[in-house]
């Protein structure tokens, strides 16, 4: 649950929305206390105070006070405790953080995407998107299907509207090697970014094998979304959810992650001369079928060989 901070805080910082436990981590860090002594001063081991922070472990009155009076917080952590605390009980409807992504997509000025599993959804042409679906919802109808695709195209237009959002993708060569739907779709995917790379508001760069581990580089992909306000968000996908970060402090070390990893892939012009080497070097339907009768014509039938049998010699009776 989020804790208005014109309450705690008199409206002092920049973020108004925050969980109790980023209230407790901006207290203590005020107090500059890490976890571990502020875990020794409450009697309390440091994985508690961890997990309060995160939101892992809901707080209750208890630990509030006796944190406020170690912390010295002149009753915050209380007041923000008693906001919360008509919900911690309630169960919490699932929060569908995708549907606030897309909104926050159509309203953004310039995004700042790494692509790393699959090609952004901007990027995307419409048969790569269909393979994408099918193979991640095996049990939907085509109709389904379909109307998920719709929707998808519909979300490219801020590319081409009056006002154009800005994309900048820097994209993991290995997405662009991965193969989804079939050769075909392949290269009908990168002729599809190597048209939209012609856009003013379009810029690609591709993260090259040849780049080697780049660190601090997010281990998925993500989205920064800049406002027109100033105001940045990111977004980001674990196995089954989706995470839109709002923090000042943490949204600065994505940025900071994603300059980084930017600094080190192919120019724009380099990474079209990439994609269209990879788009090049992907089979033919010919080539393909010179490929399966040169397997033919390899195979060579196996030879079934009866294993020997031994019998056991006859003792003497002598």
């Amino acid at each position: 649950m989020a804790v208005n901070l014109d309450v705690v805080d008199g409206g002092a910082l920049d973020e108004k929305r925050m969980t109790w436990g980023d209230v407790l981590r901006m207290i203590r860090e005020e107090r500059g206390l890490t976890q571990a002594q502020l875990a020794d001063l409450v009697k309390a081991h440091q994985t508690m105070i961890s997990h309060l922070e995160l939101g892992k472990t809901p707080p209750d009155e208890k630990w509030a006070r006796l944190l406020d009076e170690k912390l010295d917080a002149g009753g915050r952590l209380v007041m923000a405790f008693k906001l919360v605390e008509p919900y911690l009980a309630q169960p919490q409807a699932k929060w569908d953080a995708f549907k606030d992504f897309k909104k926050l997509e159509s309203q953004a000025v310039r995004l700042y995407e790494f692509s790393t599993g699959r090609i952004t959804g901007l990027l995307q042409s419409e048969a790569y998107m269909r393979a994408l679906y099918r193979l991640h919802n095996p049990w939907e109808s085509d109709e389904e299907i379909g109307e998920r695709v719709v929707e998808r195209l519909g979300r490219q237009a801020i590319l081409f509207r009056a006002d154009r959002a800005r994309l900048i993708n820097v994209i993991d060569e290995a997405v662009l090697r991965r193969v989804v739907g079939g050769p075909a779709v392949m290269r009908e995917q990168h002729a599809h970014m190597l048209t939209m790379m012609q856009l003013p508001n379009v810029n690609v760069q591709v993260l090259p094998f040849a780049a080697g581990a780049v660190t601090p580089a997010p281990m998925s992909g993500m989205t920064i979304l800049e406002l027109a306000n100033g105001r940045k968000r990111v977004y980001s996908e674990s196995l089954a959810h989706g995470h839109i970060i709002e923090s000042a402090r943490q949204v600065r070390q994505y940025v900071d992650d994603y300059d980084e990893v930017r600094a080190q892939a192919l120019s724009h012009a380099a990474s079209a001369e990439l994609i269209r080497d990879v788009m090049e070097g992907l089979p033919g339907e010919q080539r393909l079928v010179d490929q399966e009768q040169l397997l033919g014509r390899q195979q060579r039938p196996v030879r079934r060989v009866r294993p020997a049998v031994r019998y056991p010699r006859r003792r003497s009776r002598a």
